[in-house]
């Protein structure tokens, strides 16, 4: 996908071309956190924003066949299609712009009242006779053939569809290729700290409307006169609610959720994906009674099993990620870290980046948001090492897998910097970010210099 920014934060204007890999690097307060929650709201919000109104946007056969037909087929011209996708990506596009951008980051809509987001898709429907399908328990199934020139679909119901279900249908049929988003917000340390805390706070409320109900239960008379008393609910929310953006809200109620996921299994799981975060952190995470904790690796009197709350920073900022690999993830998802290196050593930072290789290469989109040198120059070692494929013994003897590299053609990387986003060349030698090497620059011919005056006073 392509998107295209309008004042947005710090942002006037800026293009992002959506790869496998996505790299948004930049100093702080350059706009990087405001256009991955933007990405991440627009993906969030399209199915569950927008699947009404598309019921009534979709082309009308598709919907109708999907609504009134028990089963059967239908072939439409793949041009059709093609002309839907782009009219109804233009129209989601312009509501989102008018009516969430600013719900995203829980601000008034004055803060973003000249925001907007216009997107597009890179990428034509699948070819070369791809198949869909998507089911439901007993009720329904739908599959599609992406041919040269027509699609074709074929519906088995046990009941007509009702015009809720079709428009789902119909939107995973004409997009077949937007991704579902997850995030891990800069705030993931925090929410693993105080998500009991907000769980209080969500208590409390509950128990304040309460009180509201019982005070206007009594005569009037009776009823509590003092100022900043209970009046209305709206401004209770006002005081107890805090503003978060819609990704860390996100986070918060992930992590509330994990002990409802443990029964289930990711696509990933035989891909042992979460491993790698064991590895990374030499330790693995549990959820139990309502405490999520975490254990180590290590045996006898080096063994730990704590709490995640004092857990160390490290192993708080990732235990979403590890659950989210061995219980959630799906093929064709894209993950969103904002500050990946975040609490992580220089040596952290260097191995996160070959798992963030590896989640790619295994099917799953990522876009990170960085200040680290160390994550883009691993990265970089990672595509030189793609493009040396033939030379396993240097691979060995440098300490990777037959198997690890990324292509530079899966990347795409920007610098945010001036009010705008940057592109930066991509090739085989990997990402050329200069505002990591002007700091080290200066750094070294500082260092340098004070280097020789020193020893010259000796």
């Amino acid at each position: 996908m392509k998107f295209h920014f309008e004042h947005i934060g710090p942002i006037d204007a800026a293009d992002l071309d959506l790869g496998d890999l996505t790299v948004i690097a930049g100093r702080n307060n350059t706009g990087k956190t405001y256009l991955v929650y933007t990405i991440y709201g627009f993906l969030r919000t399209w199915a569950s924003n927008w699947r009404r109104p598309l019921a009534d946007r979709l082309v009308d056969r598709l919907g109708d066949f999907l609504r009134s037909e028990v089963g059967g087929r239908i072939e439409i011209e793949r041009s059709d299609i093609e002309h839907l996708r782009r009219r109804t990506l233009e129209w989601a596009a312009s509501r989102f712009s008018e009516e969430s951008i600013s719900q995203i980051f829980s601000s008034p809509s004055t803060a973003f009242a000249d925001a907007h987001l216009s997107v597009e898709l890179a990428d034509k429907l699948p070819s070369n006779a791809k198949r869909f399908s998507l089911a439901r328990a007993d009720e329904f199934r739908v599959a599609a053939q992406y041919g040269e020139e027509t699609v074709e679909l074929e519906l088995c119901a046990a009941h007509a569809i009702n015009r809720y279900s079709a428009a789902g249908l119909a939107l995973a049929v004409v997009f077949p290729d937007v991704p579902r988003p997850f995030v891990l917000s800069a705030e993931r340390f925090g929410i693993a700290l105080f998500y009991k805390e907000l769980d209080f706070t969500k208590s409390r409320l509950v128990e304040m409307l309460q009180q509201i109900d019982d005070q206007n239960m009594q005569p009037e008379s009776r009823r509590p006169r003092r100022p900043g008393g209970l009046s209305t609910p709206l401004l209770i929310v006002d005081r107890i609610a805090s503003r978060y953006a819609m990704p860390v809200k996100d986070n918060v109620d992930f992590t509330r959720n994990i002990e409802n996921i443990l029964h289930q299994d990711s696509e990933f799981v035989g891909d042992k994906l979460h491993e790698e975060i064991r590895n990374l952190m030499s330790g693995y995470y549990t959820s139990a009674n309502g405490v999520i904790r975490f254990k180590s690796r290590a045996r006898k009197r080096r063994a730990f099993d704590i709490p995640l709350h004092i857990a160390s920073s490290s192993a708080r900022g990732l235990s979403d990620l590890y659950f989210y690999l061995r219980h959630v993830a799906s093929r064709n998802d894209i993950l969103f870290i904002d500050e990946p290196e975040a609490h992580l050593d220089t040596a952290n930072q260097v191995m996160l980046a070959r798992v963030i290789s590896r989640l790619v290469a295994a099917g799953l989109k990522v876009l990170v948001s960085t200040h680290s040198d160390y994550l883009i120059k691993e990265i970089n070692n990672l595509v030189m090492l793609h493009h040396l494929r033939g030379e396993g013994g240097l691979s060995r003897e440098l300490g990777y897998g037959a198997d690890e590299g990324i292509h530079s053609e899966r990347i795409r990387a920007y610098v945010a910097e001036k009010n705008t986003l940057k592109p930066c060349i991509v090739d085989r030698y990997g990402i050329d970010a200069p505002v990591f090497d002007e700091t080290i620059d200066r750094i070294n011919r500082v260092s340098d210099k004070l280097a020789s005056a020193v020893a010259d006073t000796e």
